[in-house]
């Protein structure tokens, strides 16, 4: 499940690029807050699951973001239906969240209903990168990123594995994987001059991500988790969180036309 944040800044506000461990806190100051006083929440946290803040006006220079006043979009995940509508009900209450020295007022919090997976198939845009490391390391402390141009069996085998993870987890019982498939848009990746990734500096680091759109073929508890739980690694980071393509509701055919305001340029 996942809800929607319109945010309205009424004055130009400038944040860093790399801002995304600011989203992690503010994930974790709200979820701290339904958990400790939401009257239908269990003491355990589950996981949670993030986007990028998303504008249709901003400009990128000197390491920070500017964006002009208007609406700004975040979206924000859980397996957890009690818990997401706690966190709902919350944020309705409050007028506004601090972003680094930036100040977001909430117009409106809104549930995003789940896509039609029934096919099978599920055609993705990246919000966020999704992070897919080689399972083994060929130099101890350094990371190799899996890159869609060059790994995409490797991606998918680690995506699959982490998915199965993640299901097992979130809902309690093991998924079945008949089939498990990814096709990444092969026109993207020729015209991306990174090969459809993206890098993201967080908390000091460097992180390679796969940014270029792409189709899933997986069984349709799978496609769920991948909704609800993000994909890859580093999920609760930010990383993962994939929308529909093509859109399939209002508020996403918006959407489609914001900006993704956190990986580099």
């Amino acid at each position: 499940m996942r809800i929607l944040w319109n945010f309205i800044i009424e004055k130009e506000t400038s944040i860093p690029i790399d801002h995304q461990e600011h989203l992690q806190h503010l994930v974790h100051e709200i979820a701290g807050n339904v958990l400790r006083y939401g009257t239908n929440t269990q003491s355990s946290a589950p996981n949670f699951h993030f986007g990028n803040l998303r504008s249709q006006s901003r400009v990128i220079e000197n390491g920070t973001i500017r964006f002009a006043p208007g609406r700004v979009e975040w979206q924000f995940a859980t397996p957890s239906a009690p818990i997401l509508n706690e966190i709902q009900r919350y944020t309705e209450k409050i007028n506004r969240v601090k972003i680094c020295d930036g100040t977001f007022h909430i117009s409106s919090v809104k549930p995003i209903e789940p896509p039609d997976l029934s096919s099978g198939r599920m055609e993705c845009t990246c919000l966020t990168p999704f992070v897919t490391a080689a399972i083994e390391q060929p130099t101890p402390g350094i990371v190799r990123y899996l890159r869609p141009l060059h790994h995409i069996s490797e991606i998918e085998s680690v995506l699959l594995n982490e998915l199965l993870v993640a299901h097992n987890s979130a809902y309690g019982l093991p998924a079945h994987a008949s089939q498990f498939r990814l096709e990444f848009n092969q026109n993207y990746l020729r015209r991306d001059h990174r090969g459809g990734t993206r890098k993201v500096r967080f908390r000091g680091e460097d992180i390679i991500g796969s940014y270029a759109p792409f189709i899933m073929y997986a069984d349709r508890e799978l496609l769920r988790t991948a909704w609800e739980c993000g994909l890859g690694q580093r999920r609760t980071d930010g990383f993962g969180m994939v929308t529909m393509r093509p859109t399939y509701n209002i508020e996403f055919r918006h959407s489609a036309q914001l900006k993704d305001c956190v990986c580099r340029e």
